[in-house]
This record gives C-alpha cells, structure tokens and sequence, in this order.
C-alpha cells in the first residue's frame, strides 16, 4: 500500500458535530473528498443541511441531522440515525462548540458559564459516549475532539475564561478517553486550533472590519502570530483526514495545535 492508500477513507462513514458551518464544514466536506460518507449534524438544520449537500456533490452520501448535542437524548437520536442510515459509524469529530468574547470574571453570570461549560464540554462528554458504545460493538473506530489552543494558554484579549475552561477540559478528555478506550481499538486525539477565520473563531476579525475596535483587536492577535495571519478552515482539512485514516493506527491521546505558531513562543 502506498501513503494514500492508508489515507483513503473508502467505505467508512464519519459523524461530524457542528457540521453547519466553518471548521465542521471544513471537516465534512475533507471526510467526502477523502471517500467517506458522512453525517452532518448541527443545532443549525440550514446549514446542516446545505453541507449535506455539498458533500453529494463530491460523490458521496451525506445525510443531515437536526441536533443539539447539549441534550444527551438528541446526540443518542443522531447515532441510531446514523447506524439506521448507514450501518455502522467509523470516524466521529466531536467539534461542536460556541464562544466568543465574554465578560471578565467580575461580571461573568452563572447562566453565561453554565451554557458555554454545556455545549463546549458537556457535549463532547456526549458525543464520545455514544461514540465509544457504538464503536465498541463494531470493533473500533476514530474520535476526533476539537479543543482550542484557548484550553493550552490564555489569551487576555478574547477574556475566554468559561471557553478556556472547557477546552482545557476537552483536551485531558481526549488523553483519558484514549488510554481507557485503547483496548476497544478505539484512537482518541484531539485539535487545538488557534486564530480560524469562522463565526466563532473570528470571522469578525477579517480585514475588511471598518470597526475600530475590531480592527485594533485583529492586530494586536496577528502580532502574536509567527506566520502572521489568520487560517482559513480548509487548512485543516489535511490533519483531519490524518486523524481519520488508518495512517494514524497508532496515533492516539494527542494533541494537534494548528495556530501559526502562536503557542510556541
């Protein structure tokens, strides 16, 4: 077998959380050219949906699902959906997730940490779950976290605390969750993004902004930044087939961070 043999995706069937939009679509849309077919699930139907779409287009069977996978109940539904749809479910990302800036600790309400703590950890704790109990049963599979260089370092500008709390959370979830789920054949890694150009991650921050504030936010992050811009979704396409493939096999309990360089000085 040559090295894109062992990244083909033919045959399997990935589960993509948050798939409506920016690194979910991303992921979805890298699953399909990779061979797969796939299971685009987001709160959002639309865009759920029209990802759906994208990923016939690219010659594979995708199928949309209308969840929140805040609610254990919905993230179980999306799974039997899944198996009833497809068989069997081998790759899952759990990458749903929101943020944004957010009050400094001093004014931060319980409701506002209570919420971001839900979707952003409670939700991956979901979605791992009823991945490990299917994958379990069908001999193994891959489970892709989405975590945040925001879980790795703090970034002042953005005041994350709740967001920082819960992807530093995701990411000891992944390292756990690969060594008990190791013996179920099962690879557990996560992706630490740093500064995407998305809704969450900072779509707000392209350089067309006429926002003064905005504007001088955008440049004091791009000064942190070694490659000195912002990332598009699609430049994480590659790591996610990666993670995805059997060129992984023995990848598991990592953390991939994706940010420009930002972390590492």
């Amino acid at each position: 077998m040559t090295v894109w043999d062992w990244l083909r995706l033919d045959g399997k069937v990935a589960f993509v959380t948050g798939a409506g939009s920016g690194l979910g679509r991303a992921i979805a849309e890298a699953m399909a050219e990779a061979g797969a077919d796939v299971v685009c699930v987001d709160i959002d139907e639309d865009g759920a949906a029209r990802t759906a779409e994208r990923v016939q287009t690219l010659g594979r069977r995708g199928t949309p699902v209308q969840a929140d996978v805040s609610e254990e109940a919905a993230v179980m539904r999306a799974f039997v959906t899944a198996v009833e749809q497809f068989g069997h479910v081998d790759v899952v990302f759990a990458n749903a997730g929101i943020g944004g800036k957010a009050p400094r600790i001093p004014d931060l309400p319980l409701e506002y940490w209570n919420r971001v703590i839900t979707v952003n950890q409670t939700s991956v704790f979901l979605t791992v779950r009823e991945a490990a109990r299917h994958m379990r049963r069908t001999g193994g599979g891959k489970i892709i976290l989405t975590a945040s260089i925001g879980g790795l370092v703090a970034e002042a500008d953005l005041n994350s605390f709740a967001y920082s709390a819960a992807k530093g959370a995701v990411i000891n979830m992944a390292r756990a969750a690969a060594v008990q789920l190791a013996r179920d054949n099962i690879q557990v890694n996560a992706i630490a993004p740093g500064m995407f150009l998305t809704h969450l991650g900072g779509g707000r921050l392209r350089a067309d902004t006429d926002d003064p504030e905005v504007a001088a936010l955008r440049d004091r992050l791009l000064a942190k930044i070694p490659l000195h811009r912002f990332a598009e979704p699609d430049e994480l396409k590659g790591l996610a087939v990666y993670l995805a493939s059997d060129a992984s096999q023995y990848t598991t309990g990592a953390i991939f961070v994706v940010d420009g360089g930002m972390t590492a000085q």
